[in-house]
């Protein structure tokens, strides 16, 4: 009877466990860089136009902050950042003027629809 009793509490323990992992997974989302254009690490040939930032989750584009530093970290000068019409999850960020050939680095900050703020960096070489 003892065993019976312990393996239904056991039971009822594992089945708690798995359904509290269940329902706390889509709180550790965070929105977070899928792909880039130009990529991380890659030599954009011709130098790009527009920087395209693709996250694992919808962006809110009012909290979304992106900037573009050369090898000498001034500041490059950028256009409005927005979200491509048909998808929340595609950050789009104009450059303001045509890039020097060097390498540049990609700062950005975002906070997804879910509210958890993340952010990153990474680097691109350009060349014409």
């Amino acid at each position: 009877m003892f065993l019976i009793m312990l393996r239904r509490d056991l039971q009822i323990f594992l089945t708690a466990l798995l359904l509290s992992f269940a329902c706390a997974n889509p709180a550790f989302a965070h929105a977070h860089l899928v792909s880039s254009a130009p990529a991380a690490n890659d030599m954009a040939m011709p130098a790009p136009t527009e920087l395209r930032l693709q996250f694992s989750e919808g962006i809110e584009l009012k909290f979304a902050k992106v900037t573009l530093a050369g090898s000498n970290k001034k500041a490059v000068a950028t256009g409005v950042v927005k979200l491509d019409p048909h998808d929340d999850k595609l950050l789009i960020v104009p450059l303001a003027a045509p890039l020097e050939d060097g390498k540049y680095t990609v700062d950005w900050e975002v906070v997804s629809t879910d509210g958890h703020k993340t952010k990153g960096e990474y680097s691109f070489e350009s060349m014409n």
